[in-house]
């Protein structure tokens, strides 16, 4: 840890008397480097910070052996060619040591550490050296040694070779008598080959060819033509070399030209667009086939691809590409070329694809207008829905236009089963079952599909809400509030297990509708016996006031000093109020700072606005509020309300943006258009638990349109999408029943009841919690477009109506 301290005891010591850790290591968990001079035990002599003493770890003894010797190995032989694996005897290496070779032309072994194990006293290891021709040092370490020795009677010389790993083929089997393209891959420029027939070299090798056939190009590939069928070698020799190297992994069987009569097919004609089984008679295992063009007199140019698994294979066949006869080009296992077929010919006649068009979805709800989209289709074409549980489409006459590509087509079928897609293309005359487009149709979605609890949740607050009956596959999705039933709403959010307990979230307060879905329907169906019921979430306001769903709380704060009103996981709200006329109270100030410490935003409201005009001021300057935003290293104070559409960036994540809350006209915020009152101003937050707001408000809901509205000019606090609030802290959770209350908190609360808040919509609550309607000056009330109400406010930040639509609201 930072400001322990150690040292080493002397050698062979048996504690750490004497020893004074003086060492610190450079952080927590540190790796040191350490060199002792002499082999023995050492005592790891250890410190923690802040004491005197001087402890040996029991569990961190030292054992320091005697460094490797130079001249520990022999190794035989002492030349090996390049590339070539090489038995090496170690002469004198003890088991668990470790060895590596150096780089090519190295003087000693710096920077090499030695990783390959040695398991036995004077083992024989298998060396092979494709880095290069040269000479390498081996380096050496003993049993439990951590050095690297090079080994003076261990220099390995690597003599230039051809080694017979060098190139590898592709591929390795080919057609007599056909040109074949064969990659030569780890050829360089300079080699030279000659391809041998085996049965040429009498059982030997490549010794005694001389390759003669340059290559031009790293990995090139070469185009062979091998005459006669049998096993070929790759003689190879590397650029500069006089040898010739029979390649390991570049040997080639030349296989017999595939035969023009090895496969018969049945059926050989088919339907254009439609997928038929087709036998291919005569063909083996792990040959290739494809089919030509159309027309095509033979297989010049086409590669056979598709591989065939077995012999006599059947194999599905669907020909998208027109009308007319196509060659069947045929490979025989190992082999290169192309064959036309002479009694293979394919005939595919003309007729609707049955793979034309794809229904998306796949299922709808009975009775229920359903969307669906024809993926593939295009002008011209036409279809019909056959009967529910048509075997095909015989008897059902196509005769609706398919005006665009991919249409989508409004369906409704009232009776549950299978229906088929009967297509038909221009110029056919047929009614083709489209195999991608067999409609299922379900029984409707249930009124009664599932129960909600709880039922009723509190409005700006994520909760956790069981649907009882829920099933894998079913839909919801959360009506507008006071709705009546689910018309025009698509459920969107996917259940994924039955009984499922979903996140629930809405803004506002009211009764909604759960619009539902069962697994593969079309629907939307209003749940009877499940409508959701949001109570206004928290808020506090007036002298103050705090409401929490229907629990209203009248408190008061110290004055004179901070208080923390709230303590989310990731940031905390401190406020500090000042007094009005009798026991009222006023927020003046708020800090807002994360849960490290580090400040996000402070804002105090401005004072004496009285003599407030407009001309005196830069233009786009805060009129109302001083603002200085974080990190706590290097604080900046606001001059100008940043744009609607910018934000501040905190280091820990944190989002600040601003506004002004004003009436919205043609030539911008009704109260920047007067001289003499200024305009309301706000802030939000936002972090992982919740958003946080803070705006500037007169007092004029209390004292009318008065000097006294100017002088308490004061802060509201407004806090949104509050994420599992029993887990906050501070004083408001307490009062709203989150937390058990404090003596401190009790000692605020001057009185408590319960409001009944039945009928009421967002907008009365935030008229009862907050004067938003006004502006600050005592002009605010006139005729001049200045005043906003709850039905016309634009804030003009990312969300219009998002201070209007909050759960929560503090105001003062």
């Amino acid at each position: 840890r930072a400001g322990d301290t150690f040292t080493l005891s002397a050698a062979g010591a048996a504690d750490c008397s004497g020893a004074t850790p003086d060492t610190v290591p450079n952080d927590a968990s540190a790796t040191v480097v350490i060199t002792v001079p002499a082999a023995g035990t050492y005592q790891l002599c250890y410190q923690s910070a802040g004491l005197i003493d001087s402890v040996a770890q029991t569990s961190s003894v030292l054992t320091v052996v005697a460094a490797t010797s130079a001249s520990a190995i022999t190794i035989s032989p002492t030349s090996i060619p390049e590339g070539t694996p090489t038995s090496v005897t170690l002469t004198g290496a003890a088991a668990n040591s470790l060895y590596s070779l150096s780089a090519p032309g190295a003087a000693d072994c710096s920077g090499v550490v030695p990783s390959t194990s040695i398991t036995s006293v004077n083992e024989a290891v298998t060396l092979t050296v494709v880095t290069g021709p040269g000479t390498y040092q081996l380096c050496y370490r003993d049993p439990g040694g951590s050095d690297s020795q090079a080994q003076t009677n261990g220099v390995l010389t690597v003599t230039p070779a051809t080694w017979p790993s060098r190139i590898t083929v592709s591929p390795s089997s080919m057609s007599a008598t056909v040109a074949t393209s064969v990659a030569f891959t780890g050829s360089a420029v300079g080699d030279l080959y000659d391809v041998v027939n085996v049965a040429s070299l009498g059982g030997g090798d490549c010794t005694g060819q001389t390759p003669s056939t340059a290559i031009s190009s790293a990995g090139q590939v070469v185009v062979l033509t091998l005459p006669t069928p049998g096993a070929y070698y790759l003689c190879y020799r590397s650029a500069g070399q006089t040898d010739s190297v029979r390649q390991t992994n570049g040997d080639i069987t030349v296989v017999a030209p595939t035969s023009p009569s090895a496969i018969t097919m049945s059926p050989t004609s088919i339907l254009a667009g439609t997928p038929t089984s087709v036998t291919f008679t005569g063909s083996a295992a792990n040959s290739f086939y494809s089919l030509s063009a159309v027309g095509a007199a033979d297989c010049s140019g086409v590669i056979p691809d598709t591989q065939l698994a077995s012999a006599n294979q059947a194999v599905t066949l669907t020909v998208i590409t027109g009308a007319g006869t196509y060659k069947l080009c045929y490979r025989a296992p190992g082999g290169s070329d192309s064959v036309a077929q002479t009694s293979s010919d394919l005939t595919v006649q003309p007729a609707t694809w049955a793979i034309k068009v794809a229904t998306v979805p796949a299922s709808m709800s009975a009775g229920f207008a359903t969307s669906i989209l024809f993926n593939g289709s295009t002008p011209g074409e036409l279809y019909k829905i056959s009967a529910v549980g048509a075997a095909d489409c015989t008897g059902v006459t196509p005769d609706t236009s398919i005006v665009d590509t991919d249409e989508t087509v409004t369906v409704t079928l009232s009776a549950v089963g299978t229906y088929r897609l009967c297509y038909r293309m221009p110029g056919m005359t047929d009614s083709v079952s489209q195999i991608s487009g067999i409609l299922t149709v379900l029984a409707p979605t249930s009124p009664t599909a599932i129960t909600i609890s709880p039922a009723t949740i509190s409005s700006g607050v994520v909760t956790s809400v069981i649907f009882t009956g829920s099933g894998t596959g079913d839909y919801f999705k959360l009506s507008a509030p006071s709705a009546t039933d689910c018309t025009g709403v698509i459920p969107d959010t996917q259940i994924t297990s039955g009984n499922q307990a979903v996140q629930l979230y809405a803004a506002l307060p009211g009764l909604y509708r759960i619009c539902y879905r069962a697994a593969g329907g079309s629907d939307s169906v209003s749940q009877t016996n499940s409508v959701l019921t949001v109570i206004p979430g928290a808020g506090v306001s007036g002298d103050p006031v705090s409401w929490y769903g229907n629990l209203r709380t009248e408190f008061n704060l110290p004055v004179g000093t901070h208080t923390v009103l709230l303590q989310m996981p990731d940031m905390v709200v401190l406020a500090w109020p000042f007094e009005g006329k009798g026991e009222d109270q006023w927020i003046e100030r708020v800090l807002i700072a994360s849960n490290t410490g580090e400040l996000i935003v402070e804002v105090e409201v401005r004072k004496n606005l009285m003599d407030f005009d407009r001309t005196k001021h830069e233009p786009n300057a805060f009129e109302t509020l001083d603002v200085v935003v974080g990190p706590s290293a290097s604080p900046s104070r606001l001059v100008h309300i940043p744009n609607f559409d910018e934000q501040i960036d905190h280091p820990e994540g944190f989002i600040t943006k601003f506004a002004r809350i004003s009436a919205w006209t043609p030539r911008g915020a009704a109260c920047l258009q007067g001289k003499y009152w200024p305009c309301r101003e706000n802030l939000h937050v936002v972090g992982s638990h919740g958003m946080v707001s803070v705006e500037s408000s007169s007092a004029i809901e209390y004292y009318g349109a008065t000097e006294d509205a100017m002088k308490h000019i004061h802060l509201d606090l407004d806090i949104q999408d509050m994420v599992n609030p029993e887990n906050f802290g501070g004083v408001l959770p307490e009062i709203w029943g989150l937390r058990p209350m404090s003596n401190s908190t009790r000692a605020m609360i001057k009185s408590q009841t319960t409001v009944d808040y039945s009928g009421l919509d967002a907008g009365s609550a935030r008229v009862k919690s907050t004067n938003a309607s006004e502006d600050l000056s005592s002009s605010a009330l006139g005729a001049d477009g200045s005043c906003e109400d709850s039905a016309n406010s634009a804030y003009r930040i990312s969300t219009p109506t998002a201070l209007q639509t909050t759960g929560l609201q503090m105001s003062y």
